[in-house]
């Protein structure tokens, strides 16, 4: 049985621009400690490829270097 965790990541762009990504992540139980870096890499991945909710919709993506300044990651439940 694997744990289901929901995650947030908010931050800005070089010019000030924000960003959120968010993303289902199941991980082994006392496999926690993963999730973290997981989710981080799905969120560079996103912001890399135009994949992140940004904060000015219909004026594009924004570059980087990103920075990130909140980040939320909660048990939701289980995956058979």
């Amino acid at each position: 049985m694997k744990l289901r965790f929901f995650y947030t990541i908010n931050g800005t762009g070089a010019d000030g621009e924000t960003w959120t990504t968010n993303g289902w992540l199941d991980c082994e139980p006392g496999s926690f400690h993963l999730i973290f870096d997981k989710a981080m890499s799905q969120t560079f991945e996103k912001l890399t490829q135009g994949k992140a909710a940004y904060g000015h919709p219909g004026q594009g993506g924004c570059r980087g270097p990103y920075s990130v300044k909140k980040v939320v990651i909660e048990e939701v439940g289980e995956q058979g």
